[in-house]
């Protein structure tokens, strides 16, 4: 009896680390093709992300319940247990002290001078970003993740 040959076709990315095969008998059984292996590298926020309008109108009802409900502060009942003429400060004291301290407080800049060099890390500080290189082997502009082909004996 006569064994039967079939031919598959297989149409190929061209890719400098793909082999080209056009047609293969399918006794074939086995098609040797590289493993390609890549790497997802991030650099997660440094800073948190801006708040959102509706994010804003919630915190301020959330003060707005939370001074309603309270009742004394912290610094206002230490003031009541101390019975300790010399040491004490009175609420007002401390509140015109830390609104001295906000007051002298200021918030660095969102945004660096780097925000548009495309190889700086300090940049979209409230975003995660991810490595991404260009793929020299297709013609469009595309990008793709950091990849290798697997090396025999390396898992």
């Amino acid at each position: 009896m006569k064994r039967a040959t079939h031919t598959l076709n297989l149409f190929v990315r061209r890719s400098s680390s793909l082999p080209i095969v056009k047609s293969q008998p399918t006794s074939t059984r086995y098609l040797s093709w590289p493993i390609r292996v890549s790497v997802l590298l991030t650099r997660f926020p440094r800073i948190s992300s801006e708040v959102s309008d509706l994010q804003e109108r919630f915190q301020i009802y959330r003060n707005e319940m939370e001074i309603e409900k309270s009742k004394l502060a912290d610094h206002e009942l230490a003031l009541k247990q101390k019975s300790s003429a010399k040491n004490i400060v009175t609420a007002r004291d401390f509140e015109i002290a830390q609104k001295q301290k906000f007051d002298i407080f200021k918030p660095a800049s969102r945004t660096t001078d780097e925000e548009n060099d495309p190889k700086s890390l300090n940049k979209k500080l409230s975003q995660k970003l991810v490595l991404a290189i260009k793929d020299e082997t297709c013609s469009e502009k595309q990008y793709i993740l950091p990849s290798t082909n697997l090396q025999e004996g390396e898992s």
